[in-house]
């Protein structure tokens, strides 16, 4: 059996709970997803999503789901959830109004010179001018001729280096 308070598995016997000394002897089982009515299974499918949702702002039980043991925690539960769901609008509300909005100016007042300072930069990358070179040092026709072709002509030429011997 799960402790309520704090989440410890206890044996079924046990009267008090290991981890924080809570009395167990008259907390309910969990209730099981197929026992119980309708009403019941689902109340125990909207506690089970209430809680981990709220279990970003506020100290979940460990392990397994354990609803509430009485009227008084279900309505801690609740209340709980709305105050999630007010965090989490509170946290929108201040990224839409205050975080975007002035990232939005940040961006205006940066954008023209983050632009000249990168055309600058590419302007610097550029090559220099090509040197003209006077006409007469550029021969007026190359030959035409493919590596294959010159490679057989000095094929005859050419001599294999000795092996060396290991």
């Amino acid at each position: 059996m799960y402790c309520p308070s704090c989440g410890k598995d206890n044996i079924e016997t046990a009267r008090f709970c290991r981890g924080c000394g809570r009395n167990l002897t008259g907390v309910l089982q969990p209730a099981q997803a197929e026992a119980g009515s309708a009403f019941d299974r689902l109340e125990y499918r909207m506690d089970e999503i209430i809680a981990s949702y709220t279990s970003r702002y506020f100290k979940r039980r460990a392990a397994p789901f354990v609803p509430p043991a009485s009227l008084k925690e279900s309505w801690k539960l609740l209340g709980q959830g709305y105050l999630t769901v007010l965090l989490d609008q509170f946290y929108i509300y201040l990224i839409l109004n205050f975080v975007l909005q002035f990232r939005f100016v940040m961006l205006l007042l940066k954008s023209p010179f983050e632009w000249w300072r990168e055309r600058r930069v590419r302007k610097a990358a550029q090559p220099a001018e090509p040197i003209a070179l006077p006409q007469e040092s550029i021969p007026s026709q190359l030959p035409a001729g493919s590596v294959t072709e010159q490679t057989t002509e000095r094929l005859a030429d050419y001599t294999p280096p000795p092996r060396e011997r290991a």
